[in-house]
């Protein structure tokens, strides 16, 4: 006749061992799947750090696409130039290009009023430029100030200007930070005539 504590350590024996050879299966599994676990975070670490550097890459370069370039501001003052405004002589209406000379001559319009060539320049280069830039001009915009000037006789090495044709129309802050120029010069009657745009950023 068996005895019931033999029988009980018999089977607390093969307890144990049925429970070492589970642990000895089961410790790679449990392992392996914390490195798994581990591998799993390092990769989403990873990915995340990728896509904040491109976010961050995309957002200087985006912020570098919002300066404007100098053959853009000369290619505006070149349409602007094109631009017929509100002034009639016998000629018939004046394009912008026209209306400068004109104002150089300090006619008299015949519309209207009978405002000087001068004023009429003044009042649409300001609309023009304000619907333009004056838009997107201010503390959270993506430009400072602006700034044009219509010269006669530049020097262009010493930047010396022989004479204002109008006042200068500006707009914002003005000659503090980056800017970008854009110019055009036409000649009549022996008489070089420049249109400088300056934008501030």
């Amino acid at each position: 006749m068996l005895n019931y504590n033999s029988i009980k350590k018999r089977n607390l024996r093969k307890n144990k061992k049925a429970q070492d050879q589970k642990s000895k299966i089961l410790s790679p599994v449990r392992s392996k799947s914390a490195q798994e676990e581990i591998a799993g975070f390092a990769i989403i670490l990873v990915l995340l750090g990728v896509i904040l550097v491109g976010f961050l890459a995309a957002s200087l370069h985006k912020k570098n696409d919002n300066n404007v370039e100098d053959y853009e501001i000369s290619a505006y003052i070149q349409s602007a130039l094109q631009q017929t405004a509100r002034c009639e002589t016998e000629k018939g209406y004046l394009d912008i290009r026209n209306l400068i000379i004109e104002c150089t001559r300090e006619t008299t319009c015949l519309n209207g009023d009978e405002p000087t060539a001068c004023e009429v320049l003044e009042q649409t280069l300001q609309i023009m430029l304000e619907d333009s830039w004056g838009t997107r001009i201010g503390e959270k915009d993506l430009y400072k100030g602006y700034e044009l000037a219509i010269v006669s006789n530049r020097d262009m090495e010493t930047d010396v200007e022989a004479e204002m044709i109008i006042q200068p129309i500006n707009m914002g802050t003005i000659n503090q930070g980056n800017w970008r120029e854009g110019s055009q010069t036409f000649s009549k009657s022996g008489q070089d005539i420049s249109i400088i745009l300056k934008i501030w950023f």
